[in-house]
């Protein structure tokens, strides 16, 4: 197993009760590891993290089954994410970026409209911006038009402004697991619907040191799920679509990758990203298919 480790001595802890056991805490990774008579498999997999025992034996636990810890040390290893021979995609809005419910806020109470009116057609026209035919000047003069509002284009950059800066709020823990694998030696990529105006921010952002490439819909006038996107993303990386796992917090999404070949996941949560990726990574290590 790859990862990092880290030691807890165990043996003779204060803390250690009539069934043998002994709660070690880790402080580096706040993990709670236990070690004793109910110990029974030494390389056992709490959350996540594999726990191993070293010292006489080889294990965990006590001897001659007395309940008494004898090995002096364990060790706490964060399982590996690192998946040879496929480049993880990731989508942007909502999978590393969180939803900007507090610009949108701020966007009701800077145009005047109404979030039960301003929100539904935000959406809609949002489709036609990500695929690359409206700018963002067009984009909120279209959304001026049908909620009965005339602005200049101070108004509109200002608007603008608001929701950019809005969508680049990220999700800490799903951005540490995109670290994670790159760090792993995981080769990793973006594929985002949006607009002309994220590609280069995307790109030249720190977290886009992270990816060798980004694909951004507006840049080839098609919206996920459309096969060629998909298509045109594994192009880029000198991939065949089985190689590439691909991860979107829109099913329907995860689902257009699924059809062409790849393995697409649908994302609720980081948490959930990362057990399937764990699993993946355990999988493609022993040479099951995905």
């Amino acid at each position: 197993m790859v990862g990092r480790s880290c030691g807890t001595d165990v043996a003779d802890h204060p803390d250690a009760g009539v069934d043998g056991g002994v709660d070690a805490h880790d402080g580096g990774a706040g993990v709670a590891v236990r070690a004793g008579r109910d110990a029974e498999d030494p390389a056992s997999v709490l959350g996540g993290l594999a726990v191993r025992g070293g010292g006489p034996g080889g294990g965990v636990g006590g001897g001659e089954g007395d309940g008494v810890v004898h090995d002096r040390h364990v060790t706490v290893e964060r399982m590996s994410l690192f998946l040879p021979g496929r480049v993880v995609v990731f989508d942007y809005g909502e999978v590393i970026s969180r939803t900007p419910h507090g610009a949108w806020d701020t966007l009701v109470a800077m145009t005047g409209v109404p979030a039960d009116e301003l929100l539904p057609v935000y959406r809609e026209r949002r489709h036609d911006l990500d695929r690359g035919d409206l700018s963002v000047l067009d984009y909120w003069r279209a959304i001026g038009a049908r909620t009965g509002r005339s602005w200049t284009v101070t108004d509109i950059h200002r608007f603008w402004a608001v929701d950019f800066t809005g969508w680049f709020e990220v999700e800490p823990e799903t951005l540490a697991v995109v670290e994670e694998l790159h760090d792993a030696g995981t080769r990793l990529a973006m594929l985002s619907n949006a607009g002309f105006d994220f590609g280069d921010p995307y790109r030249r952002s720190p977290m886009g040191s992270l990816f060798e490439t980004v694909v951004v819909s507006a840049e080839e006038h098609v919206l996920k799920p459309d096969p060629s996107v998909y298509r045109t993303t594994c192009e880029r990386l000198g991939i065949t679509p089985e190689q590439m796992v691909f991860v979107d917090n829109r099913a329907e999404n995860a689902a257009g990758a699924d059809a062409i070949g790849a393995v697409g996941h649908h994302y609720t949560s980081p948490t959930a990203l990362r057990t399937f990726l764990q699993e993946l990574a355990a999988r493609t290590a022993e040479g099951a298919p995905a």
